[in-house]
């Protein structure tokens, strides 16, 4: 690199131009070109020069390469020390990046008394330019009202006025703010029309955040609709939003890392890629990762980590990490398997994982303040690892699963399901709001293995130190049992129904129960499962009453139809936690239903699970 300086330089002072001086300037110009285009090993050997002989701007310059980590370490201490060092000289830049650093306690202890120190003194400088006319000045002061760096707070209006000021002098990146402003009402009325305008006019002037917010407006829904319905001052028949936000977003990604990366994620998410697009989408994501990334460092960690690339992985999360990155979702065709992951717990897992090479990682979820990586182990099957920040392996499950799956959409409710095949069979268990832990699923799985004579088909997890399970008998019929974190039964409907069914669907607050010899069925989120013990133990010792329905209400009650297994008349109970019927209505030959009318015209609500009480309240005024 020091050949291409030396060569500069000559070239400058052959010019004639003023040496001592100029050809500094040169070389930060230079340097600065070569970091707008993403080639920061080339920048940073000419910014440490120049820092050396004292140059201010250089020096600060080289302060925003250690703070973003670009071609050099991340160091926030090394960045605030630059910043600081180029402050003392008087140099504005500099100061209000000092002032950021006591303020947010990157690379310095927090103070807000400091922060507003420094960027007081770089706010007399750009005052006094900005009323000068100087369009860069009056982008800063913009700035300064938009993002509260004076003690009086934000001030949205008279940000609103320097930015327009600046706006009218053409400068781009005042523009891509005041689209900002208008698209989510910072100050002003939202006005998605307005907020193009400033966009497209930002963008065509090279601002790379105009090109990517125009971009996304493109696909932000509110827009798309105005436009293709021919509403708004700037309505375009001819828009097609797919090909420019294509069109915007690999603008701003020739510039920008992190724009490059949000391209790659663009086509992921078209969800159908041709073979071009399904090449680039890859391609952009390791380009961004190399251009310094974070979210694509982390991202393309993860599949390397699928690919059993380990010491890949751990370098690309380590960088992620260095770079600020704190979670990213994964790059995945899945959306129901996008869950954002913590950065540092990825990086503690891949260390692990390229140390303890048994292990083939297949996925990985947030569990509280831990990790839940699905693995597979070396001459065994798949199993889970529970890992800590610190990289330990706090618990880990038997590896004898054919095939898991932990953390997609495999239950019926949510994404927190978990999926395991045995004997070539799918066997689901819900989640309600809640993970499986891992000595619940060595639970739940020993049990069965413990009595083969019963073959379990679903399973439900709602936190706690219990699993509810549908099974099978060895005369096929069906049942639910209750089984505890050791491997015990706690309780079980028996098994005597032709077919049972349980789940647990999140949209729900009550739940409505359908139970007969014929079947079984059980349904409710805020429901407590063990009342579909309450009822089948009841009806097996009540034989004078045949079960029809159930709706639950609380988790006091049950509200029962049935029929009266002598008579034949119909009524309904309400049925205690405990078993006992407190109260009933009169028994007749006419059946009505939870969800429609009797022949008195009383109507019951069919929207089982709903707030609406009226009808349930009129059945209940009838109990005696």
């Amino acid at each position: 690199m020091k050949h291409i300086i030396h060569i500069i330089i000559l070239l400058v002072s052959m010019s004639g131009v003023c040496f001592a001086q100029t050809t500094d300037d040169v070389l930060f110009e230079q340097a600065s070109k070569y970091y707008d285009a993403g080639e920061y090993d080339k920048a940073v050997p000419i910014l440490s020069e120049l820092a050396q002989r004292k140059h201010a701007k250089a020096i600060n310059f080289l302060g925003v390469c250690y703070e973003l980590g670009r071609g050099v370490k991340k160091d926030l201490k090394r960045s605030a020390q630059l910043y600081r060092q180029a402050a003392e000289s008087g140099l504005p830049r500099a100061q209000k990046n000092l002032g950021n650093c006591y303020r947010f306690g990157k690379g310095v202890e927090k103070d807000q008394e400091k922060a507003y120190v420094c960027y007081e003194k770089a706010f007399k400088y750009y005052k006094e330019q900005a009323e000068q006319g100087d369009a860069a000045a009056q982008l800063e002061m913009g700035f300064y009202y938009f993002g509260g760096r004076l003690r009086s707070g934000t001030d949205y209006a008279k940000a609103k006025v320097w930015f327009e000021k600046s706006a009218e002098q053409g400068e781009a990146e005042a523009m891509n703010v005041l689209g900002q402003m208008f698209q989510y009402g910072y100050g002003v009325e939202k006005d998605v029309d307005r907020a193009y305008d400033c966009y497209l006019k930002g963008a065509e002037k090279g601002s790379v955040y105009a090109q990517r917010n125009l971009a996304w407006l493109f696909a932000d829904e509110t827009f798309r609709e105005r436009h293709s319905s021919g509403e708004g001052d700037s309505y375009h028949e001819d828009f097609d939003f797919y090909k420019e936000t294509e069109k915007w977003l690999r603008m701003a990604a020739r510039k920008n890392a992190d724009c490059m990366y949000e391209l790659a994620c663009f086509y992921l998410d078209m969800g159908v890629l041709d073979e071009w697009q399904g090449y680039y989408c890859e391609e952009y994501l390791r380009k961004a990762a190399e251009k310094g990334s974070g979210m694509a460092q982390a991202c393309l960690a993860f599949n390397y980590l699928g690919e059993q690339k380990l010491d890949e992985a751990f370098v690309l999360l380590r960088e992620a990490k260095e770079n600020g990155t704190v979670s990213f979702s994964k790059f995945s065709y899945d959306d129901d398997n996008n869950e954002e992951l913590k950065v540092d717990l990825m990086l503690s897992a891949a260390g692990y994982l390229s140390k303890n090479r048994q292990y083939s990682f297949k996925d990985a979820i947030n569990q509280g303040e831990n990790l839940m990586v699905v693995a597979h182990r070396q001459n065994a099957k798949d199993g889970l690892l529970l890992f800590s920040k610190s990289g330990k392996v706090l618990e880990l499950s038997e590896f004898i699963y054919d095939e898991l799956h932990y953390g997609g959409n495999y239950g019926t409710n949510n994404d927190h399901g978990l999926l395991y095949k045995d004997d070539g069979e799918d066997i689901y268990i819900d989640c309600c709001d809640c993970y499986l832990d891992v000595n619940m699923l060595n639970a739940f799985s020993l049990f069965f293995r413990q009595h083969g004579e019963m073959k379990v088909k679903r399973g439900v997890y709602r936190g706690g130190d219990a699993i509810y399970a549908v099974a099978v008998d060895g005369n096929g019929k069906s049942g639910v049992l209750k089984i505890s974190r050791q491997s015990k039964l706690v309780d079980s409907t028996g098994f005597e129904y032709e077919s049972a069914n349980i789940s647990v669907p999140g949209h729900e607050n009550h739940g409505h129960v359908g139970m007969g010899r014929e079947g079984l069925s059980f349904i409710g989120n805020e429901m407590d499962l063990d009342m579909v013990f309450v009822l089948s133990h009841f009806f097996s010792i009540h034989k004078e009453y045949q079960f029809m329905e159930a709706v639950y209400r609380d988790r006091n009650c049950f509200l029962v139809s049935v029929k009266q297994t002598e008579e034949g008349k119909y009524g309904w109970l309400k049925l205690s936690k405990e078993g006992k019927v407190v109260a009933s209505t009169p028994f007749s030959n006419e059946q009505f239903y939870y969800g429609s009318y009797n022949k008195d015209g009383l109507f019951y609500s069919s929207l089982i699970g709903s707030d609406e009480k009226l009808g349930l309240d009129d059945m209940l005024s009838r109990f005696k």
